[in-house]
């Protein structure tokens, strides 16, 4: 510390910390023998020599506090990992994440085939009723050996008598082709209960 630093500590004056020096040189305590003059306010004392210093000025209790400081300073710069320490623990974490990874993956892994053995237990998905009225069409025009434009044609022809609507031309209106936009309107059903009816 310099001069000045130990008058603000001190809370003295830098003439007050010039007589503590030459105190503590006249005792012969100081391990640094140079000459300090009152003009040489940047000259850097050791921690010894500043905890003397302060002792020369009869100051007892801050130079233990120093002296204390210092050594709680020493206590954890030696308790600081050293660079093998580091190494250790990065290896132990390391490893440590890597057998994690390894059972998450195998967890997945039994997940992932206990999900695909019960989608095989899940029942069938159902037909719609667009692909039931399509089999219902199919059916009768192979039975009958008719084409299938035919088949669709009476039973859209039944359909616009008993719904009251031409359902080619509502959907040429709205641009969709017959079966869109029976499924649109919601009608679909109602359509299959008809050939269901009729076709059969």
């Amino acid at each position: 510390m310099t001069v000045k630093e130990i008058a603000k500590l001190a809370g003295k004056s830098t003439r007050t910390v010039q007589r503590w020096i030459e105190e503590a040189r006249r005792q012969n305590v100081l391990t640094r023998r140079q000459n300090v003059t009152t003009k040489q306010y940047d000259f850097d004392f050791t921690l010894e020599d500043t905890i003397t210093i302060i002792k020369a000025g009869g100051n007892e209790t801050l130079a233990n506090l120093l002296l204390d400081n210092a050594n709680q300073n020493q206590k954890s710069i030696s308790t600081t990992l050293t660079q093998r320490d580091q190494d250790l623990i990065s290896n132990i974490v390391s490893t440590t994440i890597a057998k994690t990874i390894e059972i998450l993956d195998r967890r997945m892994s039994s997940i992932e085939t206990c999900y695909e053995n019960r989608q095989a237990l899940l029942p069938a998905p159902k037909k719609t009723d667009r692909a039931n009225l399509n089999e219902i069409v199919r059916s009768c025009a192979h039975k009958n050996n008719i084409p299938h434009a035919s088949v669709w044609g009476s039973l859209y022809k039944e359909t616009n008598y008993r719904l009251n609507k031409n359902i080619r031309v509502l959907a040429e209106n709205k641009k969709l082709k017959p079966l869109d936009y029976l499924e649109k309107e919601g009608l679909i059903s109602t359509v299959l209960s008809i050939a269901l009816e009729i076709l059969q």
